[in-house]
């Protein structure tokens, strides 16, 4: 593997105490924050670009649809050729140019884009770099590289501004290692999208603890567990996670006098417990006269 650049130096654990368009797919993914490349041609070697934090996105591939072809017999996108070290925004989303005529190719929202991208006859070696639109400064880093004359394709994700006079954009630059003038024709094809992803569910945790604070059965690998004061009936369990637990929603459920199992015989408080209250909580056990009893209860945690 090797990173590109323009310069050539370059189980929950718990304790206690007592659309159809060619072929569509989905998967998840975390999508690459700002910008990656995966060769599929000359070089051999994977880059990755411009990385910045991740959204949870699913992604869609599509049939390869071109919207940028700068040489004059097709001016498609963009006017062409691109001049170092000279950038174009090109607009990628909604209803854009297309070799097939106007249409929509990916939707507005979309998080990412999923390119192959040609640079064809370059009047000098140099690099494409392809990033959002409001990525700020100079390109830094390169998406593929090639000599003069060469005809050079590679793969690219990249992320989209959606929001602000950027939206829906990305900035593909050429720069023949800084040297101004020197131009290239440049080809984009779409191949798939990045949409965000639905928030999964919350999760449960759950313990089924005994009237003498043992765990009885729990979430897989989650609890041991006691009473606060073994041998006296106040009824106070405290159980620990292995995670920050103190914005989630609790609530236990008391069995009958000895089981874990039956109907409710007593009532239940749960809080954040006072001397961990970021990973812990305390259950009051009552009978239904609200005097503290030993008695089992299944707590549920859900975040």
């Amino acid at each position: 593997m090797e990173t590109t650049s323009p310069s050539p130096s370059s189980n929950t654990v718990a304790t206690a105490r007592r659309s159809d368009r060619g072929h569509l797919w989905r998967s998840r993914w975390a999508a690459i924050g700002a910008a990656a490349a995966v060769t599929i041609g000359a070089g051999g070697f994977i880059g990755l670009a411009n990385a910045a934090s991740s959204v949870p996105s699913d992604i869609v591939s599509i049939t390869p649809v071109r919207v940028l072809d700068t040489r004059a017999a097709a001016n498609l996108g963009l006017s062409g050729p691109f001049v170092s070290a000279t950038g174009q925004d090109l607009k990628v989303t909604g209803v854009i140019p297309t070799a097939g005529g106007a249409q929509q190719v990916v939707p507005d929202g979309a998080t990412s884009v999923l390119l192959n991208v040609t640079s064809v006859g370059s009047t000098a070696g140099g690099f494409i770099s392809v990033r959002p639109a409001d990525a700020p400064g100079a390109p830094s880093t390169s998406n593929l590289n090639f000599t003069a004359g060469s005809t050079t394709p590679n793969a690219v994700t990249v992320q989209i501004p959606t929001a602000g006079p950027d939206a829906g954009k990305i900035e593909i630059t050429y720069s023949a290692q800084g040297v101004a003038g020197p131009t290239t024709e440049v080809l984009v094809d779409v191949v798939g999208y990045t949409t965000a992803a639905p928030t999964p569910p919350p999760r449960a945790l759950f313990a089924v603890v005994d009237q003498n604070g043992s765990v009885s059965r729990s979430t897989p690998g989650a609890v041991t567990s006691s009473e606060l004061l073994a041998g006296v009936p106040d009824g106070r369990y405290a159980v620990t996670f292995d995670r920050d637990i103190s914005a989630c929603a609790y609530q236990a459920t008391v069995g009958r006098p000895g089981v874990n199992v039956g109907p409710q015989s007593g009532i239940a408080l749960v809080a954040n417990w006072t001397e961990s209250p970021t990973d812990s909580v305390i259950v009051f056990v009552k009978d239904l006269a609200g005097a503290g009893v030993e008695r089992g209860f299944h707590l549920t945690v859900t975040c």
